[in-house]
């Protein structure tokens, strides 16, 4: 009776031992791989259990970085000019210490007329020509580079509350970046520009039936920032029947540096 007893007791021990080694073989067999075919793609979260989360790159209007569109804008209003000519414009254009080439200080008068000169290149080409000597208009593909003597009417500073005129400010006064080249895009801020110039220009052309070339001397008067032009010219060299022939003209062109 004990025996049995006993061999009952030894059953029911290993029969424990067993159902608790199998459990814990299963709680600590590794995760089950995806099996072939699955179609769950690794995540990214995959790794070490402590490793840091994957760097992500700086969002473009966020505290990481400064958005390119705010500095392009910064830069932009830098050398924005006021549309009139008043006391931020003076801040932002004036500068009484300037003594830019090609600006001459000292004259400021023509023919009655109060102003300033400023010379720089201009190049031109001329589109109708008349010789007055053969009495025939035509147009002509002569190209011709001089200089352009333009003159700057002042400017005047004024009050925004009162209107008075509070100070005058001539052109050599005046930052680059505040004066109107002849193409210039910006025409609603306060830009200076000249109210005429005078260019001495000299043209070349070679006309494919001629061996020499013909270059022509003019002296031109130009308005709108030297794209119109109208002057006088002659001949210093060219074909027999037009040396020397004096002629008018019109041409267009476009000048630097103002």
């Amino acid at each position: 009776m004990v025996k049995t007893h006993l061999l009952v007791s030894l059953a029911g021990l290993s029969l424990i031992t067993l159902i608790t080694s199998t459990g814990n073989a299963q709680t600590s067999s590794p995760e089950a791989t995806p099996q072939v075919g699955s179609t769950t793609p690794p995540t990214a979260a995959s790794g070490p259990p402590n490793s840091p989360p994957p760097a992500q790159p700086p969002q473009i209007g966020t505290g990481n970085s400064l958005p390119r569109t705010t500095v392009t804008k910064t830069q932009d209003e830098q050398f924005s000019v006021p549309s009139s000519a008043n006391s931020d414009w003076q801040g932002k254009c004036v500068n009484k210490s300037l003594n830019l080439n090609g600006d001459f200080q000292s004259v400021h008068s023509l023919f009655g007329l109060s102003g300033q000169w400023s010379v720089g290149p201009a190049v031109s080409t001329q589109l109708v020509k008349y010789d007055m000597a053969k009495k025939q208009a035509g147009f002509n593909t002569s190209v011709g580079a001089g200089a352009s003597f333009r003159f700057y009417r002042p400017i005047e500073i004024k009050d925004e509350t009162t209107g008075k005129v509070t100070e005058t400010v001539f052109v050599g006064q005046v930052r680059s970046e505040c004066r109107q080249t002849s193409f210039g895009s910006d025409r609603k801020s306060y830009r200076a520009a000249p109210m005429f110039s005078i260019t001495p220009t000299l043209y070349a052309t070679k006309p494919t039936n001629e061996a020499d070339l013909a270059v022509q001397p003019a002296l031109l008067l130009g308005f709108f920032e030297d794209i119109l032009n109208l002057g006088v010219g002659f001949n210093l060299t060219g074909p027999p029947g037009e040396k020397g022939n004096v002629f008018l003209l019109m041409s267009i062109g476009t000048g630097f540096s103002f």
